[in-house]
């Protein structure tokens, strides 16, 4: 599942020139992140900038 998030993310960071100009000029990220239908609890682990770790 991890592996496809990452996947999904790589894709949306670098298959849009309208994204990769707002993620390099704009501050704009795409997080990646997995929900835990029984807890509620967001992991967010791909593409979180280290301050927010």
């Amino acid at each position: 599942m991890r592996a496809n998030v990452r996947a999904s993310c790589d894709h949306l960071r670098h298959g849009s020139a309208i994204l990769e100009e707002l993620i390099a000029n704009h501050g704009l990220l795409v997080v990646g992140a997995e929900y835990c239908l029984e807890t509620g609890k967001v992991d967010f682990f791909n593409g979180v900038p280290t301050e927010c770790e």
